[in-house]
Formats: structure tokens, C-alpha cells, sequence
């Protein structure tokens, strides 16, 4: 048994749902987000009481924020009381376990992609995570998205089979009618052992594989598909070729993605700190014409 799977217990007791955030949670959030920005207060922090550690640790790791809130608390060297501070490092060590084994997973994935001859962009966390994160483990991540040309889809679900992935189907007029991807993909194995999905180290994790960038929910749809192939960029990722969208398609895609996350009542606090890492990281390179 791994040390990993010790954490399982923890988890399963103590953490929330994501939407089952702390009452006086505003209080919270602000600290976090004062935390992990850009001009942090380690006076405010240092002044907050004891007893709102608990609370506020449990609320970053609700909102996906428990991997960044640890490691600007260990840089601003502001020490939470004992039980909050081992919350928040249990959490930053899980999701550093968790994003090492999506990297092996990727890396598989992208190497049969190649050898079918069928490119392949990665998409959010699975690229951000390495490219404009200064430490992989800082960027949750649930599943593996990856764009596809439509023409190439049954070809890519071919070789995930061909791994051992099971596909879930649905029809476009589904539920909410969201048609970027039909079909989800997984291998048999372990599920998640939490009732937060950002905290599960078991098993593979989800594969969607994207036809399109279209976001859509009860009718409203904002689709910016059409030209990012072939303004796509080629790049090698985990010693695999792939590609990613352009640095303006990137951004783009983020704003799109979490302006529908608010749009169907979800956090959005994840989503729009990738936006801010991209344009910390690429900003005095994008192209605003």
C-alpha cells in the first residue's frame, strides 16, 4: 500500500464536496485568493484567528485551491495551526502523486495517437499543468481532455479500446445537449474513494476525447473551433509529439470554458487562475488585434 492510499480515510471524512463550501465562506475565499495572488498580504494572513485555519483550509481544497494556498503559505513562510497546515500538505502531496500518474497516462496515450498517425491537441489542465504552472502538482486536474479532428475520432476511439479504455456513449440531444464530446472513456480499475473528485489518487482517469471546442447548455452554444487546427502549434510533451491551440486560441478557449462553467452554476476559481497563469506566462507575446 502506498502512502497515497493512507490519505484515502482522511478524505473520505474530512473533505467536502466541491459545492459543499464552508458557511461565512466569502471570508475564506478572500484570504485564499489574497493568498495565491499576485501581491499577497503575509500580515493579513498571520492576523487571521486559529480557528478560521480549518475552515478556510477547507474550503481551498473544495474550490481546487488547497495545491497553490500550500505552497505561497510555505513561500511567505505564514505557518497555519498544525491541523490545517497538514490538511493543505496532504493535499498538495496527494494531487503531486495524482498529476505524475496522469502524466504516464498521457504519455501512453500520446505515443499510440502517434503511432496511428492521428494528432492530437491537448487541452487545460493536462498541458497548462506543465507549461505555465512553475510546478505540475499546483494544477488539479479530474480527466484528460484531448481535441481531435472529427474525421479522426472513430480512428482515436480504436486505439483507446486498443489500451483497454471502455467508452460511454451519449446522443447529442442529451441532457443538456453539450456535443464537444459524445463519448467518455476509462479503463476498468479503481474509483475515486472521495466525495471530491479533485482528490482521488486511484485508478486512470477520464479520457475525453473532444471533436470539438464548442461550448453548449440548453441551447446556448459559443463554438471556437473553426481555424485553431491550423493555427495549432506543434510541441513535444512527455517525450511525445503533440500539439497544443496557439497562445490566443488558448486564452480564448479558457475564457469561453469559464464563462460556461458560471453559466451552469459551477466554481470557476481554477478556471480563472489558468487564465491568469496564461497570461503571466504568454501575455507579452498574444496577439490582441
Amino acid at each position: 500500500m502506498s502512502q497515497y492510499s493512507l490519505y484515502q480515510p482522511f478524505y473520505r471524512d474530512h473533505i467536502p464536496k466541491p459545492s459543499a463550501v464552508p458557511d461565512s465562506s466569502p471570508l475564506y475565499i478572500a484570504s485564499i485568493l489574497n493568498a495565491i495572488g499576485a501581491r499577497p498580504s503575509a500580515g493579513l494572513l498571520r492576523r487571521l484567528p486559529a480557528e478560521a485555519w480549518d475552515p478556510l483550509s477547507t474550503a481551498a481544497i473544495a474550490v481546487g485551491l488547497a495545491p497553490l494556498l500550500h505552497c505561497r503559505l510555505e513561500s511567505l513562510a505564514v505557518t497555519p495551526p498544525p491541523a490545517a497546515r497538514a490538511r493543505l500538505s496532504l493535499g498538495y502531496q496527494a494531487h503531486a502523486h495524482r498529476n505524475q500518474a496522469i502524466a504516464r497516462q498521457l504519455t501512453e496515450l500520446l505515443a499510440a495517437f502517434s503511432a496511428a498517425g492521428i494528432p492530437v491537441i491537448v487541452l487545460k489542465g493536462a498541458l497548462l499543468a506543465h507549461l505555465v504552472y512553475p510546478d505540475p502538482a499546483l494544477r488539479p486536474m479530474n480527466d484528460i481532455d484531448l481535441l481531435f479532428r472529427p474525421a479522426d475520432l472513430p480512428t482515436a476511439a480504436r486505439v483507446l479500446e486498443d489500451l483497454g479504455y471502455q467508452g460511454h456513449h451519449k446522443s447529442a440531444g442529451e441532457g443538456a445537449g453539450v456535443v464537444k464530446h459524445l463519448s467518455t472513456y476509462r479503463r476498468p480499475g479503481p474509483q475515486a474513494q472521495t466525495p471530491n473528485p479533485f482528490l482521488s489518487t486511484a485508478g486512470d482517469r477520464m479520457v475525453e476525447p473532444h471533436g470539438s471546442l464548442e461550448e453548449s447548455w440548453f441551447g446556448l452554444r459559443v463554438d471556437i473551433t473553426p481555424g485553431v487546427w491550423e493555427r495549432a502549434v506543434p510541441l513535444v510533451l512527455h517525450d511525445q509529439p503533440a500539439y497544443r491551440l496557439s497562445d490566443e486560441d488558448t486564452l480564448l478557449h479558457l475564457a469561453v470554458h469559464a464563462v460556461f462553467h458560471v453559466i451552469m452554476g459551477r466554481l470557476v476559481f481554477l478556471q480563472l487562475y489558468d487564465i491568469g497563469q496564461v497570461l503571466h506566462t504568454w501575455g507579452h507575446r498574444l496577439n490582441w488585434t
